[in-house]
């Protein structure tokens, strides 16, 4: 099985135990969507003023959402999701180092009241992690970030589940610091060439389309 399903299967079923068996007198309705996208890369700001150029390149991006939006309150909502870019290398100068990103994150989502048509902004927090490739050291950094997206769920046919399905669209900013610090993993402050303690941060855009399903 392909490393990126091996990660993607379990966190698909966590997503689903979280927010899909949510107790049934509660007044809120689950949602689920399967999303597949783009992220767009971005370089590393502000530059450090050394002459070496850093960004990380853009590449495609799955992954699963799962929330609740609330029955009483229809404009508010809670979600969870796991988005993956396998393929978003690292340039600095003329090199290319091998990264895969990987963002968990909770989310408030404030959306219009239309059941069937719902524009929607979105604000969270979560853990971002960047793997490198074996060959490049193999190590896993990780750091808090933060996001805030728009986007619009529209369903349009009934499922025999007894909800509804359709389509999403989503571009979500992921914001993230990317400090020279002791936080930093070795081998990342080394391939980056940052200058010691130097304060900087990443912001990379994914957007996607999803198939949207209520329950």
């Amino acid at each position: 099985m392909p490393r990126c399903f091996k990660t993607l299967l379990p966190a698909t079923v966590a997503v689903l135990l979280v927010f899909g068996f949510f107790p049934a007198q509660a007044a809120a309705q689950a949602e689920a969507t399967a999303i597949i996208g783009y992220l767009l890369g971005s370089d590393i700001d502000p530059d450090p003023g050394d002459g070496i150029s850093r960004n990380f390149e853009s590449g495609l991006a799955w992954g699963v959402r799962g929330g609740y939006s609330f029955k009483d309150n229809p404009m508010l909502g809670l979600e969870g999701s796991f988005t993956q870019a396998p393929l978003a290398d690292i340039n600095v100068g003329s090199t290319t180092f091998a990264n895969r990103v990987t963002y968990g994150d909770f989310n408030m989502v404030v959306q219009g009241t239309n059941p069937d048509r719902r524009p929607y902004l979105t604000i969270g927090l979560g853990i971002t992690s960047f793997r490198m490739g074996a060959s490049d050291g193999g190590q896993t950094h990780r750091k808090l970030g933060a996001n805030i997206g728009i986007g619009i769920k529209i369903l349009m046919w009934e499922h025999t589940g007894g909800g509804k399905w359709g389509f999403r669209f989503d571009a979500r900013n992921h914001m993230h610091r990317m400090d020279a610090d002791d936080s930093m993993r070795s081998n990342f402050k080394n391939a980056l060439e940052l200058p010691s303690n130097s304060t900087s941060s990443i912001n990379n855009i994914v957007t996607t389309l999803g198939f949207y399903f209520t329950f």
